[in-house]
């Protein structure tokens, strides 16, 4: 394999996985930080989350509204 051809498959993979983690990052998710400095992330589709989901769009929605 020359040093062309693996070159030109590293740029190519290399741009799949960009696009792929980019399209990837829209998802939305919920973060809960704590005092102590951990984290959970939820995923939408995640078992019981509707309700974590319906509180945080509430939270937001109502800070949007504060803004000034």
């Amino acid at each position: 394999m020359s040093a062309r051809a693996l070159l030109f498959g590293l740029v190519a993979i290399g741009s799949a996985l960009f696009f792929w983690r980019k399209r990837r990052g829209d998802r939305e998710r919920l973060d809960l930080y704590y005092a102590d400095g951990s984290m959970i992330s939820f995923a939408p589709d995640a078992a019981d989350t509707a309700s974590l989901f319906s509180l945080a769009s509430d939270v937001a929605g109502a800070a949007k509204k504060n803004e000034v």
